[in-house]
């Protein structure tokens, strides 16, 4: 018995029974999630076909379907939708199975070819998953700047005692300061009894991490790393609009000696960030993991307020800044900084994102023109991404892709493996940026949830011609957060 998972494509296969007199049966079965579906088995025998079509009943699925074939060579040719799971099976009276061969041969020429981009990841500071997570250099509030989040967070503890001596750590927070800011600074002392002290003296050991001064911890990095990414989204999300504006991710406040970065209060997923993992740490993970880096850019919109497209100009320019920052030369004035924080080299930025999911609002045709025209002017090159769905209908306005994201339960998430089927072949492809199965159908991790999620999977491939990227949301979760 052969079983075969059918993704649009044509399979051939051939039975040859042993040559004796007697009746051979060729089995089919069809299995099916979908209500009814309409598959055809061609049969060839000698000069002779058999054509049958399978008949599209609930009742069907689950039974075998019988086609009797007579000694001789056999081919059959199913071609059944996608979804449908194809079993083949053959039967000879009065001679053993095993005396049977069959040959499967899988024609691909018809299929679409996968870009090399197809697959990515995406990060967004949401459910500590930076904060408390991937961004190692957190020490339980490692700037000593105060409660390290309005609402607490759980940290690995950098420090571990090894030894029979009795030793403490303490670390106290001076609530307020007249004296200006300084360098930081970790005095430590460590006494001990003469007679009991451990001999060689007292060390401090640091196991390590991949990408050693990149701050990442290294075994959820390698989580990421082992999923083989082609691009990197970052930072976000609704993190990069904010709940209000004034909260909102801007770049310029995250680069730069980590001890000198303000923070902000993440508004939106409502805790602190120190903005350790900043701008530049997106494009080093990006770097660390071989990953086209993706920058998704605040447009002057955030859940609340908006800027007018007339008063626009400062967000354009920020994002000029950015893009110059991570590709301009070490003699420029933001290619100079990144260079002074030891990275001469400029990053591979092909890609851009102009805001998030926020293609209804008011202003955001307004202002996306004006980004696009003004990146377009100074970076031809750059790929723009618009919020707006062009799955549909074509897009009012120019872009060289467009940003889809859906976030469902495991029932729909399988109806949406059609989704791509009948949208534009020509003008901005598909970015699938975020999706997943969520709330109560998936939990810590489902089984029924993932199976959907690949179904949608499947969908997106089948249909590669339209969709240029994908990527799965959220990546990280600290389940103390939830």
């Amino acid at each position: 018995m052969v079983e075969l998972s059918l993704i649009s494509i044509n399979v051939k296969f051939s039975l040859k029974p042993p040559s004796v007199n007697g009746l051979a049966s060729f089995y089919i079965r069809v299995v099916s999630q979908q209500p009814s579906v309409n598959g055809r088995a061609e049969v060839d025998i000698g000069k002779y076909q058999v054509s049958s079509f399978l008949p599209s009943s609930a009742n069907f699925y689950g039974s075998w379907y019988s086609i009797p074939v007579y000694p001789g060579s056999l081919t059959a040719v199913a071609i059944i939708h996608p979804g449908v799971f194809l079993v083949i099976s053959t039967c000879h009276y009065g001679v053993n199975a095993n005396e049977i061969t069959s040959k499967l041969v899988i024609d691909a020429g018809s299929g679409r070819l996968i870009p090399d981009t197809f697959f990515g990841a995406f990060f967004e500071e949401i459910n500590h998953a930076g904060a408390g997570g991937l961004w190692e250099e957190l020490m339980n509030n490692r700037g000593f700047e105060a409660e390290g989040s309005i609402n607490g967070t759980s940290n690995i503890y950098p420090w571990t005692i090894i030894g029979e001596n009795q030793s403490s750590i303490i670390v106290s927070t001076e609530r307020s300061s007249c004296f200006e800011r300084n360098k930081i600074a970790l005095p430590m002392d460590v006494l001990c009894h003469r007679k009991s002290c451990p001999r060689g003296g007292v060390g401090i050991s640091n196991p390590g991490f991949w990408g050693m001064g990149h701050g990442f911890r290294n075994d959820l990095f390698q989580m990421v790393a082992d999923l083989k990414p082609k691009t990197f989204r970052f930072p976000g999300g609704c993190y990069v609009e904010g709940d209000y504006l004034k909260y909102a991710f801007r770049w310029k406040d995250t680069v730069g000696a980590w001890e000198e970065r303000p923070g902000h209060y993440n508004d939106i997923w409502k805790y602190w960030t120190d903005d350790g993992f900043g701008y530049f740490e997106g494009f080093q993970l990006s770097d660390d993991l071989g990953a086209y880096p993706i920058w998704v850019f605040n447009n002057g919109i955030s859940h609340h307020d908006e800027i007018n497209t007339s008063a626009i100009s400062p967000f354009v320019q920020e994002a000029l800044d950015g893009i110059e920052f991570a590709r301009g030369s070490p003699e420029s004035k933001w290619g100079s900084l990144r260079a002074s924080m030891g990275h001469p080299k400029s990053f591979d930025l092909r890609y851009v994102g102009v805001g998030n999911e926020d293609c209804g609002k008011h202003n955001y045709q307004g202002n996306y023109l004006e980004f696009y025209k003004a990146i377009k002017d100074r970076y031809p090159d750059i790929q723009i991404i618009s919020n707006c769905d062009g799955s549909q209908y074509p897009l009012n306005h120019p872009a060289d892709l467009y940003d889809f994201h859906i976030y469902t339960n495991s029932k729909d998430m399988f109806s949406q493996y059609t989704k791509f089927d009948k949208a534009p072949r020509s003008g901005p492809k598909a970015y699938v940026s975020e999706y997943a199965v969520w709330k109560e159908d998936a939990g810590n991790g489902s089984l029924y949830a993932a199976v959907a999620e690949a179904a949608f999977l499947i969908g997106l491939e089948k249909n590669s011609d339209v969709v240029s990227m994908v990527a799965y949301a959220p990546l990280f979760v600290n389940t103390n957060d939830k």
